[in-house]
């Protein structure tokens, strides 16, 4: 049983990039039950391609097919325990993926970033350096239409369905993907999404969530969407509840959502200050 701190570590660390980290069930043994990969994890079927491209026109709403290519969010964060934080999201899509910073007022002022494959996490100033794997498949599951709109235009993304899940008394369709473009951290990128058949909107995605300090122990993150409304014209869930094997560690509620904004490259970058974790 980890102690206290790394506990504490991990919740933390999920609540910054909570759907960065996923993985192979076969590849960690201390994979606790949860999402899994299916089979066939290079073909992009038909049917899933299509439910995307469904969804991905239900998000782009009057906005039409114009290009997003950065995305700023900002609103307030509640732990599972109360605590609130005014929170900051930005991200930048990069062609194969996403860089990602946030960050966090409270007590702590924190932040993370994906640093360009060097991910960083600093708290009150102080940076710390994170192993690679912390910055994989990052993406802006605030706003769907981002990561959706890759897996149609990238055709590094595999894309296969998956069984139906009720959810809130929805049988939803389940699609599940995983980025192909990097080997070296494939494994981090499966997601299991699930739509509405009657609106194509997503109600959920799930992943595998590993340790910041050992991916081999692992935990089932999940996060569920709500309250969409039209920003800019496209429809963005102002409400997100993100869980951990079960129990909810974070609600975010956004208040300003800023699409195609400049962005300064050097935001996404931190200078640690003290060596590498380790795997």
């Amino acid at each position: 049983m980890m102690n206290r701190v790394r506990r504490s570590s991990l919740i933390f660390l999920l609540c910054l990039v909570f759907f960065s980290f996923c993985n192979l069930a076969s590849a960690y043994p201390k994979h606790k039950p949860g999402p899994h990969r299916l089979e066939s994890a290079v073909i992009r079927d038909p049917t899933a391609l299509s439910t995307i491209a469904g969804t991905v026109a239900a998000l782009q709403g009057t906005a039409g097919t114009s290009a997003v290519t950065t995305v700023q969010l900002a609103g307030n964060d509640t732990d599972g325990s109360g605590g609130v934080a005014t929170v900051t999201y930005l991200y930048q899509a990069t062609g194969t993926g996403f860089e990602f910073r946030k960050e966090a007022q409270t007590a702590d002022d924190t932040v993370f970033v994906s640093g360009h494959g060097s991910p960083a996490h600093s708290r009150n100033g102080a940076v710390k350096s994170l192993v690679a794997y912390m910055g994989a498949a990052v993406g802006p599951t605030q706003m769907p239409l981002l990561i959706l709109g890759s897996v149609i235009s990238n055709s590094g993304f595999a894309a296969v369905m998956g069984d139906p899940v009720v959810i809130g008394g929805v049988t939803t369709v389940h699609v599940q993907i995983t980025n192909t473009t990097d080997p070296n951290n494939e494994s981090y990128t499966v997601e299991d999404w699930y739509f509405d058949p009657n609106t194509s909107l997503p109600l959920r995605v799930e992943c595998v969530v590993p340790d910041p300090f050992d991916a081999s122990d692992t935990r089932t993150g999940t996060e569920d969407f709500a309250n969409y409304q039209s920003v800019g014209g496209y429809l963005v869930p102002l409400q997100t509840v993100d869980s951990l094997d079960g129990s909810v560690v974070e609600t975010t509620v956004l208040s300003t959502v800023q699409v195609n904004i400049t962005v300064n490259d050097s935001q996404f970058n931190l200078n640690p200050t003290n060596r590498k974790v380790r795997r």
